[in-house]
């Protein structure tokens, strides 16, 4: 009686001469590695693992595969960086795993949020205005920008911005 072979048994064999090229096998251990490092940072964001670890863990890595480690890193850590939220966690890692120098980044993210301070405190006066106009007045009316679409949209075209510039920071 003839043998019934199985979907895998069928794969297996058609795929038994198949090998990844040089580039594809790079390519597989980049992705690898992203994905540690990823995973790395994510527990030190968590506080479950801390700096010192973090850096023996990438330094791992480092030796493994030559650079590839710390520039994961740096652009893990650039992906993360949040204008509205504290970075301090991610300038650790940047400064004493990555070994890159943060006064630049410190002081575009300082002088970005300067900006966005100013704008939040014109469009408050803006709506403070308005609210006014229609005739609520007192020290319990305050104007809330989180519910104030115009000002949501501004914030997200001024995040892209933020990235955007913050790229081009990096890439000089």
């Amino acid at each position: 009686m003839a043998e019934i072979k199985s979907t895998l048994e069928l794969i297996m064999e058609r795929t038994k001469n198949l090998t990844f090229t040089d580039e594809e096998k790079k390519a597989l251990r980049k992705k690898e590695v992203q994905g540690k490092v990823r995973g790395f940072i994510t527990k030190f964001m968590d506080g479950v693992m801390n700096l010192e670890t973090l850096g023996q863990r990438i330094a791992s890595f480092e030796e493994a595969d030559h650079g590839a480690a710390k520039e994961v890193v740096f652009n893990e850590c650039l992906s993360r960086i949040d204008p509205e939220a504290d970075n301090a966690k991610i300038f650790d890692i940047l400064e004493h795993v990555a070994a890159v120098d943060i006064t630049p980044l410190q002081k575009f993210l300082s002088d970005f949020l300067k900006e966005l301070d100013h704008e939040r405190d014109v469009r408050e006066q803006e709506l403070s205005k308005r609210i006014q106009e229609k005739g609520f007045s007192g020290s319990a009316v305050l104007p809330n920008l989180k519910a104030d679409p115009e000002w949501a949209y501004f914030v997200q075209e001024v995040k892209t911005r933020f990235r955007k510039e913050l790229k081009a920071l990096v890439q000089l």
